[in-house]
């Protein structure tokens, strides 16, 4: 009985440690890797993936879909949570050029809500010239703690919200 308890404190200590070991790793990269259909960027805060081509024909519309995951994930992750409201939208631009933060927000006029905590769906994009364009856009991720409904002598309610951009390539070319 004594070995199978001191085996099993062994494995649950070498888990542990791969654990933090991946985790301390993870912590120290920033990825913001490109292939064929995604844009993905990952830090300790937030992270995006991009689920559309990185070359689409002119004049034809596609949809696409934005996954995400955020610090408030450990908070929530639903967007029904009776305690913990949590709302995500993704407002959009399609430019030729990456614009600066304060010019985005001006200019980012469509806005597409999550379905879940982790996948904000966009449709109906077309793109009417030839060329070089970018999806370009703020995550809005708005979190309401109720304290109130978590302790009957608590008479707080905080709002908190986090702005995080997202960025795609896209290619626009003639029809074959």
């Amino acid at each position: 009985m004594k070995k199978l308890k001191e085996k099993t404190v062994k494995i649950s200590s070498f888990i542990i440690l791969v654990l933090l070991f991946g985790a301390c790793q993870n912590e120290q990269k920033k990825r913001d890797v490109k292939d064929e259909y995604t844009t993905i960027y990952q830090d300790s805060i937030f992270g995006y993936k991009f689920e559309f081509p990185d070359t689409v024909l002119v004049n034809k519309t596609y949809d696409g879909k934005l996954n995400y995951n955020s610090i408030f994930d450990t908070i929530t992750t639903s967007l029904t949570d009776t305690i913990n409201e949590r709302i995500i939208v993704f407002s959009l631009v399609k430019s030729n050029k990456i614009n600066n933060l304060k010019e985005l927000k001006k200019i980012a006029i469509d806005t597409f809500d999550a379905a879940d905590v982790h996948s904000i769906p966009f449709k109906n994009l077309k793109f009417k010239k030839v060329g070089t364009y970018y999806i370009d856009g703020i995550i809005s991720d708005n979190i309401i703690i109720d304290t109130n409904k978590v302790k009957s002598d608590s008479n707080n309610i905080r709002y908190i919200v986090k702005e995080f951009r997202a960025t795609h390539k896209v290619v626009v070319i003639e029809r074959p």
